[in-house]
């Protein structure tokens, strides 16, 4: 591991406790989960299928804080970024998506706090991507 991987990995393990935290909050009180966002969403088309759609996101948060992880790991044993630039890739992703339901519902301040993950992210994919670029 060389000084310009530390950056990377600050903002990998970031990530990785946002989802972590995010993933256990919704295994651990399943049933608030469930009632929270039900009552979030109930004026919208994704009401009726609530259940699916939180199973799916935290089925991504848990492949997301994988992925995050062997990404630390893969930088610091083998100097390498392939995993990280997956996981950024995926977190992008459902930042986008949480951001689309979060603008779906009108919560204007959840949206601002989402989109600073998501530029995070992002700016998190240009890093790596530049470091294997340079590698």
């Amino acid at each position: 591991m060389n000084i310009p991987d530390i950056g990377p990995i600050i903002i990998l393990c970031f990530i990785l406790i946002t989802y972590l935290f995010s993933a256990y909050e919704k295994i651990n009180d399943w049933k608030a989960q469930l009632e929270f966002y039900s009552k979030m969403f109930q004026s919208t088309f994704i009401a009726k299928a609530i259940t699916p759609v939180i199973v799916f996101i935290l089925g991504l948060e848990v492949i997301i804080s994988t992925l995050t992880g062997l990404g630390i790991w893969d930088i610091i044993v083998n100097e390498s970024y392939v995993f990280s630039v997956y996981a950024l890739i995926a977190s992008s992703i459902l930042f986008t998506m949480l951001l689309f339901g979060l603008r779906m519902v009108k919560d204007y301040v959840g949206s601002a706090r989402i989109a600073i993950y998501f530029l995070l992210s992002v700016f998190g994919l240009y890093w790596t991507q530049s470091m294997v670029s340079i590698a």
